[in-house]
């Protein structure tokens, strides 16, 4: 009998309560085949994004360099702490830990699991730091070869933000996907739709300032929902409308996010594209997976990928704006059972998790 494979997770996030479902469950799953630990770095790069601001305003300044003293005694930490462990796979979360964890494991197969990314099109991206980060992102690829990313759109992204050409690397495709879940419930079409809106509820990322606002003045048209972290400036906006959504703001695990979704008959998702990271959105948007998989269909706004694939799979509709989201509503309540169906169909083509652990073990574990 061949030998477990030693996993190691070398995560920019907690493995806790607040780690991204489809993390939680990739980790799981793969605990039924592999040895598995984990190991938290906590720089994912944001605060180093800050820091290069400061050093550019201010370089003469000790306390500007902070966060950079942490970090580097953070990885002489782990350099100690794993001199005499050796393990198969490294999967590393993102370029920072990715760096950190190819500098620290010599002999393990190194694979960069990209969740986010400053994409060459944001001016962020010319700071002095993340050109660093880029550059070392770039060298461990080109010598790791390894590389899990959403799909070929965000993967062509990435390897031209860091000048890394497609054939130089072995990529795996793999979504934001979870498993299937019991939880359809069936709509009355002679019933006021509730709508709902999961996640970072806020108006610089996901136009919910729009929706409460359309809800405040159509609340005889729909109910509404909103489930997830919720901005300041969302929480004023609240205070000073008449017709307020439910609102759902307390902690709630995020693996039972389904059974508040469940609760809803329409999704609205809503993306403020800045950059390609924001685009290219279609494979990389855990409330997508969420509404999908319960059977919701979908109201989309935001100019981003996911607008004609979700009208190409016939699974909601796209709006340019909130002014159409009644006529959207009516349309997908005309015919319910049809985009509920087309939805759970969608799931499992695209975002069952299932697929992609027995393909991370094929390519990973197997060979």
């Amino acid at each position: 009998m061949a030998k477990e494979k030693k996993i190691l997770i070398f995560s920019p996030f907690k493995n806790d309560n607040n780690l991204y479902p489809h993390c939680a469950v990739f980790f799981k799953e793969l605990a039924n085949f592999a040895n598995i630990d984990f190991q938290f770095f906590s720089e994912r790069g944001l605060v180093l994004e800050r820091i290069s601001k400061i050093i550019k305003q201010e370089p003469l300044k000790k306390f500007s360099y902070q966060r950079l003293i942490d970090v580097k005694n953070e990885y002489k930490y782990l350099l100690e702490k794993y001199k005499n462990t050796d393990y198969d796979i490294v999967i590393a979360i993102d370029s920072v830990p990715y760096i950190i964890a190819s500098m620290i494991f010599k002999t393990s197969k190194i694979i960069l699991w990209s969740h986010d990314f400053r994409s060459y099109d944001e001016s962020v991206s010319k700071n002095i730091l993340y050109k660093l980060s880029n550059r070392y992102t770039r060298h461990y690829l080109l010598k790791n070869k390894s590389l899990i990313i959403q799909d070929d759109a965000r993967e062509e992204v990435l390897l031209k933000s860091i000048n890394v050409k497609k054939d130089c690397v072995k990529t795996m495709y793999m979504p934001v996907s979870l498993k299937e879940v019991n939880a359809f419930k069936e709509y009355n079409p002679n019933d006021k739709p509730m709508l709902m809106q999961i996640g970072g509820i806020s108006d610089y990322r996901s136009y919910s300032d729009l929706l409460i606002k359309h809800y405040n003045e159509n609340s005889e048209l729909y109910d509404l929902t909103i489930h997830g972290y919720i901005s300041d400036e969302i929480k004023i906006l609240l205070q000073n409308i008449s017709n307020k959504p439910v609102v759902s703001d307390g902690f709630y695990n995020p693996l039972e996010t389904h059974n508040i979704v469940i609760n809803s008959n329409i999704g609205f998702i809503a993306y403020v594209p800045t950059d390609l990271n924001f685009q290219n959105i279609r494979f990389a948007s855990g409330q997508l997976v969420e509404f999908l998989r319960t059977g919701k269909p979908l109201i989309i706004m935001g100019k981003t990928n996911l607008n004609q694939f979700i009208e190409e799979n016939k699974v909601g509709v796209s709006i340019n704006s909130i002014d159409e989201l009644n006529v959207a509503i009516k349309q997908i309540t005309s015919n319910y059972n049809e985009y509920s169906r087309n939805c759970i169909q969608m799931f499992e083509k695209y975002y069952n998790i299932e697929k992609y652990i027995n393909e991370f073990k094929l390519n990973f574990i197997d060979n």
